[in-house]
C-alpha cells in the first residue's frame, strides 16, 4: 500500500541500492520482485550487528557476570514478549525497555535514510515496523540468554 503512495521513487531508490549487485528492479514489470528485494534490504538493516551487544559494535556489556547477563536478557524477553501495539501507542517503547526503544529508533532511522523517505509513516506501517522490530529484538534477547550466546547470524566458519 505504501508503494502506491510513493510511486516510482521507491523503485528508483531500491535500484540505486542494488547497483553494486548489478541488479535492476522494475515495479511495473515485476512488482513481486520489488517486494522481495525490499524485504532483503530490510532484513539486512534489521539484522545488521545482530551478534553485538544491543546491536552495536564495540559496546561494552554493562553486566559483567555471564549468569546475571543471561538472566537479565531472559527477563527482558519475558517482559517484552507480550508487548502489544496498543501498549506502545499509549506509553511508548521507552516505558517498557530503553534498549528496545533505542533499537527501534536506530533501525527506523536507518531504514528511512536507506529508502530516502521524507514523509511521515502511516500507523499501519509503524505497526508493521514495531512487529518486525519486536520479533528481531526478542530473538536477540533469547540468543543472549545463554552463555556463550547462540550465534544466529554467524556463518559456520565463524562458529568453529
Amino acid at each position: 500500500m505504501q508503494f502506491r503512495h510513493m510511486g516510482g521513487k521507491v523503485c528508483e531508490r531500491i535500484s540505486l541500492l542494488l547497483q553494486p549487485s548489478d541488479m535492476k528492479v522494475s515495479h511495473s514489470k515485476n512488482p513481486k520482485s520489488l517486494l522481495l528485494h525490499l524485504e532483503a534490504l530490510l532484513n539486512n538493516a534489521f539484522f545488521d550487528d545482530f551478534e553485538s551487544i544491543g546491536f552495536q559494535k564495540n559496546v561494552v556489556n554493562q553486566i559483567l557476570n555471564p549468569i546475571d547477563r543471561c538472566e537479565a536478557n531472559y527477563g527482558s524477553f519475558n517482559d517484552l514478549q507480550g508487548l502489544t501495539w496498543e501498549e506502545v501507542l499509549n506509553k511508548g517503547t521507552k516505558y517498557f525497555s530503553e534498549e528496545f526503544s533505542k533499537f527501534c529508533d536506530r533501525k527506523m532511522s536507518e531504514i528511512v535514510a536507506m529508502l530516502g523517505w521524507n514523509r511521515s509513516c502511516s500507523e499501519p506501517l509503524l505497526q508493521a515496523f514495531f512487529v518486525a522490530s519486536k520479533s528481531v529484538w526478542l530473538v536477540h534477547l533469547l540468543a543472549n540468554s545463554v552463555h556463550p550466546a547462540i550465534p544466529i547470524c554467524s556463518t559456520k566458519k565463524d562458529i568453529y
